[in-house]
């Protein structure tokens, strides 16, 4: 990769996404380009919906991704420093642009689409959405199994956590109606900030859901290197959960941040012991 398109697509990490700039910081020399492109598309593509006042905005958005990843060729020249950093990196890897599809019909059916209904759709989007993300890295990266992709969903599904107050503050419903009727959340509280004791309790359901689904992941050994990269951003998942989980914690106002050297020593300590 061209080392100013690199450079691009670690800037755009560092502002959209810390935890997978600082996870390619660490990564081994030749696999930086793809997991910086990669994950520079995620962040774009995750970016977008805040970026837009409008549905119709966000997919004309969603829509450009998609044309230029299926006119992509080796000697494409999109006009676009991310999109240029995919055709340095994609093609080499020997993964084609149309494997990332997914990535972009996932993310704009979300835009538009009715709230989930149920809190296993909800996961199941979360699961749909990590299986296309892996297995393009695992491609790129000559890695070949699915182990810890439990932690993955997990971190899915605390990526979706630390969104609902922008979603809420866009009055964009984003939890499963199963669990607002269950704990007796009213949207309209959720629009205007209110964390009523109901939202609580449900935001803390979905957080002992995250941790289970860590758990089932977390454990193993994961020898393999390119394996260990592609699920080092996951490892921060209970650094997130601890501190939601904390008495006074209130989603809808307080920052959800961890400070970058806990989750420097975290990340360091998973790639020294090769345990999550």
């Amino acid at each position: 990769m061209a080392p100013e398109r690199f450079r691009y697509c670690l800037d755009q990490l560092r502002r959209l996404d810390h935890d997978r700039y600082l996870s390619v910081l660490l990564a081994p020399a030749e696999q930086r380009a793809p997991l910086a492109a990669l994950g520079a598309l995620e962040a774009e593509l995750d970016h977008i919906p805040q970026t837009v006042s409008e549905p119709m905005l966000g997919q004309i958005r969603f829509q450009w991704w998609r044309d230029t990843l299926e006119q992509m060729t080796p000697t494409s020249h999109p006009g676009h420093e991310v999109a240029e950093a995919l055709v340095d990196t994609l093609f080499v890897g020997g993964l084609s642009p149309s494997d990332l599809l997914p990535m972009i019909d996932l993310r704009s059916a979300q835009l538009t689409a009715e709230p989930f209904a149920t809190t296993r759709d909800l996961v199941t989007s979360v699961e749909q959405l990590v299986k296309v993300s892996l297995e393009a890295r695992l491609a790129l990266m000559a890695g070949s199994k699915t182990v810890g992709i439990d932690m993955l969903v997990a971190e899915g599904i605390v990526r979706h956590l630390r969104r609902i107050p922008f979603e809420a503050g866009a009055e964009r419903l984003s939890l499963p109606l199963d669990l607002m009727r269950t704990y007796d959340v009213d949207p309209h509280d959720m629009f205007a900030g209110v964390a009523r004791p109901g939202f609580k309790a449900l935001v803390a359901e979905l957080r002992h859901l995250a941790s289970e689904r860590y758990k089932l992941g977390a454990g193993v050994r994961v020898t393999n290197v390119s394996e260990l990269h592609v699920l080092l951003p996951a490892s921060l998942v209970p650094l997130y959960l601890r501190k939601m989980a904390a008495t006074d914690f209130d989603l809808l106002h307080h920052s959800c941040e961890v400070p970058a050297f806990r989750r420097q020593l975290r990340l360091i300590r998973v790639l020294a012991t090769k345990r999550f």
